[in-house]
């Protein structure tokens, strides 16, 4: 395939036209990367462990078959979260996750390069995927004279693809795994406390006491029976007549929460840890509620779920989520005066069982 320029020149009333063509060329791409990586190695040597990134090219034209020089950019660790540095990078600063680089390439012949990158001693997160991506272009040194010499060099055209002259690879984390899917598995319960340790629950028949001037505690434990579980939320809905207050204070220092109101529904999103619940490990979280004193009797309902931010399996998600009803209840004082006639019996003393009269105020 080639492109094709029309030259026009003039000598006095002849003109003369002349077609140039500029090759075509197209390029295949592809990253190597290891089929996994081992974030144990990071405490077993002095020296940030690497990955070996191996960027390769083919070069394919029907009409150009010198060297064509292409330049790349390379950018490491696409998928990392944002709330999180780069987990690779190139260069000696551990700033910049991007490098560059070109190559020379011939036709119908695979030509490789190589980058190191290197990964950083603090990553915590080793259950997102590591995605690597190069782009690529013609360098502007590639030239092509064709078969005639009274004319400038012409710069090939790159053939663009579906891909945009780009192209990804990723690899994953080695992880050792407790369940055959790798999966977390979190369990929720919770339960509604007094302040002075009452449990209040509707199975119960226990109700809250509107005006009693007394607070909630919304008590939720977290059981992680899987996998480890990466940034663990929990997230509560509470109604309307319900107020959040704040959250304790753990054992391993506070709980970030951020708390959103919507048509008078305020929504509490809470991270579980900092950045991960291990297999088989237990977080509670207690929050101080407060009833509005306005608010009329009846059930309302507090929802709340757990979620995490690598891999559960379906078949575990059943019990992420819990449902509680408070039972809302006007409280009234009462208090009951009596006497009764006679005030005393006699042992072994004929009395009718009628006879005794009671009498309350």
């Amino acid at each position: 395939m080639c492109s094709l320029i029309w030259a026009v020149i003039g000598y006095n009333v002849l003109t003369d036209v002349y077609g140039l063509t500029r090759p075509v060329v197209r390029v295949e791409a592809s990253l190597q990367l290891p089929d996994s990586i081992d974030p144990s190695l990071l405490d077993q040597y002095p020296a940030p462990p690497a990955v070996n990134v191996s960027v390769c090219f083919t070069l394919l034209s029907a009409h150009y078959k010198g060297l064509i020089d292409l330049k790349y950019s390379l950018v490491a660790d696409l998928l990392h979260k944002h709330i999180l540095p780069n987990r690779f990078y190139f260069h000696g600063n551990r700033t910049s996750n991007q490098t560059t680089g070109h190559v020379r390439a011939r036709h119908n012949q695979l030509t490789c390069t190589s980058h190191l990158a290197y990964q950083r001693r603090d990553t915590r997160d080793v259950f997102t995927k590591v995605l690597f991506q190069v782009s690529y272009a013609l360098s502007e040194s590639s030239l092509y004279r064709g078969n005639s010499r009274n004319y400038p060099p012409l710069k090939p055209l790159l053939q663009h693809n579906l891909h945009g002259n780009s192209i990804t690879s990723q690899t994953s984390f080695f992880r050792s795994c407790i369940l055959a899917n790798c999966s977390t598995d979190l369990q929720l319960s919770a339960q509604l406390e007094q302040w002075n340790g009452s449990f209040y629950s509707q199975e119960s028949g226990r109700s809250f006491i509107l005006g009693s001037g007394h607070g909630l505690v919304l008590v939720v434990g977290i059981f992680n029976r899987g996998d480890d579980s990466f940034l663990p939320t929990l997230t509560v809905h509470l109604p309307p007549n319900i107020h959040y207050v704040k959250v304790l204070p753990t054992e391993d220092g506070p709980i970030g929460c951020d708390v959103s109101e919507n048509d008078n529904r305020t929504t509490v999103y809470c991270s579980i840890s900092s950045f991960y619940l291990a297999a088989h490990a237990k977080a509670e979280l207690r929050f101080l509620l407060d009833v509005n004193r306005s608010t009329t009797p009846g059930d309302v309902i507090i929802s709340m779920n757990a979620s995490s931010d690598n891999y559960e399996h379906e078949d575990y998600l059943h019990d992420n989520a819990v449902r509680l009803v408070l039972p809302l209840r006007y409280g009234v004082d009462i208090s009951i005066h009596g006497s009764r006639s006679p005030e005393s019996l006699l042992a072994h003393s004929p009395v009718s069982l009628s006879s005794p009269s009671h009498s309350f105020v």
